[in-house]
């Protein structure tokens, strides 16, 4: 039987995350259909997409490195028209300043844009989101190896 030392390695926590994450899959990919179909219907209506996020990270993935959208901008450093209705905001959270991002997602919301938020339910940033994309993760949790 294991210890509740062995129990609560990171090792264990890991693994049990990832089992209590394969078992949300179906729910996350009908989601992620859905986020996909009204994306496509704003970029062929028109409509820009852009990633913003707490950290870099999430944005360089999103708009370019392993197969990123190329047409996708950074929406804080690249040159893009005013924001429109017609747009898209995929944003990722880490937490790390919920109340200023959560301010920032509600301004591209007010504008019309589509805002999706990649990050934790436990997040209040999740609030600031026409869809989530639950990363399963508990709020806080860096999947970054530093």
């Amino acid at each position: 039987m294991d210890s509740p030392h062995q129990i609560n390695r990171p090792a264990a926590i890991y693994l049990r995350t990832i089992e209590r994450m394969l078992g949300d899959l179906g729910t996350t990919m009908d989601t992620i259909t859905a986020a996909a179909e009204q994306v496509a219907g704003r970029l062929t209506g028109g409509g820009q997409i852009y990633a913003v996020a707490d950290e870099e990270g999430f944005v360089s993935e999103a708009c370019g490195r392993a197969g990123g959208i190329r047409q996708m901008k950074n929406i804080r450093h690249d040159e893009h028209p005013p924001l429109t209705g017609n747009d898209v905001i995929l944003a990722g959270t880490l937490n790390h300043d919920p109340e200023s991002q959560a301010r920032e997602l509600n301004e591209y919301r007010n504008i019309g844009a589509l805002v999706i938020v990649f990050g934790s339910t436990q997040s209040s940033v999740s609030e600031a989101a026409d869809i989530l994309i639950d990363n399963g993760m508990p709020n806080g949790t860096n999947p970054v190896i530093e």
